[in-house]
């Protein structure tokens, strides 16, 4: 094993129409979450790509009314698209945090006030964090 075996675990969900316009980005630490998190309507009536933390397609099924992943295929272009995906996530995430910090009077980080990012999928996973799962 890798260090970076624990992306391959990673799932990534954009609830988009076009995979280039990352729409609702949810991270998820497992398919076990993905299965505790999303209805089993999502998966037939919301158009969406999922890609695990490798950037590999994570093809989405139901067993009776529950979500699983079925396989995983390549993606040619799921690194970068992940990346972009994780990139918008955190840009709204620090707007966010930002405009809290103004309102609550908590601090920010230097690097996160300034506007700098992490610009690897490891670092944006790290920033943005996971849905909560079932042991949250």
């Amino acid at each position: 094993m890798t260090q970076n075996d624990w992306l391959s675990d990673v799932i990534v969900v954009n609830e988009s129409s076009d995979p280039q316009i990352a729409g609702d980005v949810q991270v998820y630490r497992n398919a076990t979450d993905v299965s505790y998190q999303l209805e089993h309507w999502y998966v037939g009536d919301v158009e969406h790509l999922a890609l695990d933390g490798l950037g590999r397609r994570v093809v989405l099924g139901l067993d009776g009314n529950k979500v699983v992943v079925e396989r995983t295929e390549p993606c040619p272009d799921g690194q970068a698209l992940l990346l972009s995906w994780l990139l918008v996530l955190a840009q709204h995430l620090r707007k966010v945090r930002l405009d809290r910090a103004t309102k609550k009077h908590f601090d920010l980080g230097a690097a996160e006030a300034s506007g700098v990012l992490p610009t690897t999928v490891e670092g944006l996973i790290a920033y943005v964090g996971f849905l909560r799962g079932r042991a949250d």
